[in-house]
Formats: structure tokens, C-alpha cells, sequence
């Protein structure tokens, strides 16, 4: 074997084995921007935005005590009052939703987080069945 293909190898199995652990840390050590999930679930209604920002996102942010993403808010550069609005910072401003790729999509971390210091919306939960139909939905590429 010629030197240059012997120094090839490596790298090319380095850059390899890279790609397997390319979703890593934002930054900050308490987040992580990737998680396992699966879209093998049952959704609670239809996994497209519309129903998505209806049933979950903008109740869940008109609750009491749940304002960051609210008009007042916008933690993250997310508001929630609005379906074109938020679509359009969800998906295309800060791309948290990554289309295409839930596990690594910051919102899908945040919604199943189990650390209560990551978990969105803080001190509560979104059922499962909207869980699973924000993962589809980003699965499916986040389209509206």
C-alpha cells in the first residue's frame, strides 16, 4: 500500500465515525441538541403545523405563568401567538426545527427533555400524543 492511502484510512474513518456524533452541544452543558425519538407513536391530532400551533404550542404559551414565548416574551426568538409568526421563526429564523430531523431539532429536545432545567415549558409537560405529532411533523420536513 502506497503512504497516502495508508494515511487516507485513518482520516476517512475518523470523518466516518465524525458524521455519527455530528448533532452535539450548543454551547451551553446543560442542553444537548440531540436526543432518541421515534416516529413510531401515535399522534394526537394531525401532525401539521396548523393543528400543531391550534392544539399545543399557542394554549400551552396562553397558559397562566407561561409567557416566554408569548408577545411579551420571545425567549429563544420564539413567539407563539401567531401560526405564521412562529412558523416562520420556528422553522425558518432560528431553526429549531431542523425539518427533517427531529432527534436533533431543539424543540423536540426541549418538549421530551427529562432534566427539568432543559424541558419546555418549565413545570409542566405536552402530552405524548402532541409530542409525537411535533415529531412527525418534523420527520415529515416541517412544512406548512
Amino acid at each position: 500500500m502506497r503512504p497516502a492511502a495508508l494515511f487516507l484510512i485513518p482520516a476517512l474513518a475518523f470523518f466516518g465515525l465524525a458524521g455519527l456524533f455530528a448533532c452535539s452541544s450548543d454551547g451551553d452543558a446543560d442542553a444537548k441538541t440531540c436526543t432518541t425519538v421515534s416516529t413510531d407513536c401515535t399522534p394526537l391530532y394531525e401532525p401539521s403545523y396548523d393543528q400543531i400551533f391550534e392544539n399545543t404550542l399557542k394554549p400551552t404559551c396562553a397558559k397562566s405563568g407561561v409567557s416566554c414565548h408569548a408577545s411579551t416574551g420571545h425567549q429563544g426568538g420564539l413567539a407563539f401567538e401567531d401560526a405564521d409568526e412562529s412558523y416562520r421563526m420556528l422553522v425558518q429564523e432560528t431553526g429549531d426545527a431542523r425539518p427533517g430531523d427531529p432527534a436533533c431539532s431543539e424543540i423536540v429536545v426541549r418538549i421530551t427533555a427529562t432534566d427539568g432545567k432543559v424541558r419546555m415549558p418549565p413545570g409542566a409537560s405536552i402530552d405524548p400524543g402532541a409530542q409525537c405529532a411535533i415529531i412527525q411533523w418534523i420527520a415529515a420536513g416541517a412544512k406548512r
